[in-house]
């Protein structure tokens, strides 16, 4: 190799015989390594970088997604100026403790909401012990709305009996169905309309402000039931 102001250069060989690839050389050890050969090792550390990344960002954009979701769900129970609750704790039906997303209070009786945050094709049916939602690659299973909120259904009956409970399921992102989803499950723009045909379409509840208050008066707000409610979710 010929010399040039402390710099290695290809022989005339290596260019005429068309080697177009860098060449990087250590100067203490005369080592020469192809530049080609560490493409796959950059691709992979690349891949990997991109892999790592997405593992951290997925919380970020989850917490996001909760956050914006929250946000709209407050905005449309804001214009339908229906007395309502979030994050309800209130004794299980049959042990334990049961939580509320939300908690509508209508002429017709209570709306027990189960809130899905995020965006994507939603798959499931009403049957189907889990559901999924795809976006771009993303793809994350949870458990069916509907079942789930079946047992919060019978724990706010329990503290308001005799007034009427109906589940309904909601998803505050942007999503779309593989099939057509059940008259209960929306996405949260349909959710006024829902609210008011809801009304109109049943007959008034008996006495609705008084089991309002009797679900404000059940509700566990203090700290240790939160820590109890926390520690039953970790076991389960």
């Amino acid at each position: 190799m010929t010399r040039l102001k402390g710099m290695r250069l290809p022989t005339a060989a290596c260019a005429l015989a068309g080697c177009g690839s860098a060449l990087a050389a250590d100067e203490a050890t005369g080592v020469v390594v192809n530049g080609l050969a560490l493409l796959p090792i950059g691709a992979a550390a690349v891949i990997v970088l991109t892999l790592l990344l997405r593992r951290k960002a997925t919380p970020v954009v989850r917490r996001l997604a909760e956050r914006l979701g929250r946000r709209r769900l407050g905005a449309v129970l804001a214009r339908t100026k229906l007395p309502h609750m979030h994050n309800v704790i209130i004794p299980g039906r049959y042990d334990g403790l049961s939580r509320i997303d939300c908690a509508v209070l209508t002429s017709a009786g209570i709306v027990s909401i189960r809130v899905q945050h995020g965006s994507g094709m939603v798959f499931g049916n009403a049957t189907d012990p889990q559901w999924t939602r795809v976006r771009g690659s993303l793809r994350r299973q949870f458990l069916n709305p509907l079942i789930q909120n079946e047992g919060r259904v019978n724990s706010l009956q329990t503290v308001v009996p005799g007034m009427p409970v109906k589940s309904l399921v909601v998803f505050t992102g942007r999503v779309r169905f593989s099939l057509p989803p059940a008259g209960n499950v929306l996405d949260v723009t349909r959710l006024a309309e829902w609210l008011e045909t809801y009304q109109t379409d049943n007959p008034s509840a008996r006495d609705p402000d008084t089991a309002w208050m009797n679900l404000k008066s059940a509700a566990l707000t203090d700290a240790a039931s939160q820590r109890d409610f926390e520690a039953q979710l970790s076991f389960g």
